[in-house]
Formats: structure tokens, sequence, C-alpha cells
């Protein structure tokens, strides 16, 4: 613990003195802090923004199934994802292109990231959903949820 404590000292007294010679140098760095929190925020709005164009309407889009809930060997709650793999061998898309979709009736799939069409009305409703890996399992966050009155097999 002592070890860690001249660590932080020691790092603290390093940046201090950075902080220093950049301001002496003309940088404001509290601008600089300032303006990264800006635009980290822009990004995240941009990422979880909804398109307000299909909010409401009647859509017909493609997308993989990625599994959340199965009932009698059907998947009954997915992920509607824009690629194969996405959250669990790469990270997660931004929110605003994956859907929630809730489907009672159900639909039959070979395994993960069964391409599908999906029509029904589009709904803007932010949520975090627990993804399941065979290691474990990861919070994905996301824009739009549907009840679809239509899940269908691409191809189709």
């Amino acid at each position: 613990a002592l070890a860690e404590q001249s660590y932080d000292a020691s790092f603290t007294t390093k940046a201090q003195a950075l902080r220093e010679q950049l301001a002496k140098d003309g940088i404001d760095v509290d601008g600089l802090f300032a303006a990264r929190l800006a635009i980290m925020e822009k990004r995240e709005a941009a990422a979880s923004g909804v398109n307000e164009d299909i909010l409401d309407k009647s859509v017909r889009m493609p997308g993989y199934v990625l599994p959340l809930e199965f009932k009698d060997r059907k998947v009954v709650e997915f992920l509607l994802v824009p690629t194969v793999g996405a959250c669990i061998h790469t990270p997660p898309p931004p929110p605003n292109q994956i859907v929630h979709v809730s489907y009672p009736e159900g639909i039959e799939v070979n395994g993960l990231f069964t391409p599908v069409w999906i029509t029904g009305t589009m709904m803007a409703q932010s949520s975090v959903q627990k993804v399941g890996y065979s290691d474990g399992q990861a919070d994905v966050s996301v824009s739009y949820t549907m009840r679809p009155n239509r899940v269908e097999k691409y191809g189709k």
C-alpha cells in the first residue's frame, strides 16, 4: 500500500508540473478537458439519438437475431443487430443501430445471428439488455423497441 501511495504522489507531482508547463506555453488545459467532455457528450447523443422519421410508423427492416429469451425452443425476445457477431465477437454497435424485439409467437433460429426481416411499429425506448456469452454476460444499450406483427427469415 505504501508503494501505491508514493506512486500516486509521484504521479500527482508530475501531472501538476506538466500542467504548469502547458499553462506557461499558453495552453488552456482545463479548456481542453472541457472541450473533450463536450465532444464525448455529442458523440454519445449521436450514437443513441433516434431517427424521428421512423418512429410510430410501420417499418420492415432486416437484421440478425441475437437471442435473449427462448420459450418452447423458439426465440421470443431478441436484439435485432446490424452485423453478424455484434455484441459478442465485436463491441456493440451504437444503441441507435439495435432494436429490442419482443415476439411472443416466437421464431425458430439456427444458432446465433439468424438473418430475419421484422415488420411492425418502431418505438423509441432506451434500455439496457443483458446479453449472455459463453463466459459471462454484458450490458448492451439499445435505443429502439418493437413488438413486430411479423418476423420472417431473410430471403422471403
